[in-house]
């Protein structure tokens, strides 16, 4: 079940934008496809992408782990 219905090559593009951007913007653009992945799931029975999800959490938890600091 695929809640989105994005293809790799979409996906590509995008990250083909990141080295012409400013380093906030790569940030951002990494956390959105980061975010687009979780519910891109590799298996069509799964809702999600657990892979995907645990870098999702992984990014969150390294920038609080940063502001901390």
């Amino acid at each position: 079940m695929r809640i989105l219905n994005i293809k790799d090559e979409q996906l590509n593009l995008l990250q083909a934008l990141k080295p012409f951007l400013e380093p906030k913007a790569q940030e951002m653009l990494e956390l959105v496809t980061v975010v687009l992945n979780v519910f891109k799931p590799e298996e069509p029975d799964v809702p999600i992408n657990i892979q995907a999800l645990t870098s999702l959490l992984s990014m969150i938890d390294e920038k609080e782990e940063s502001k901390n600091e």
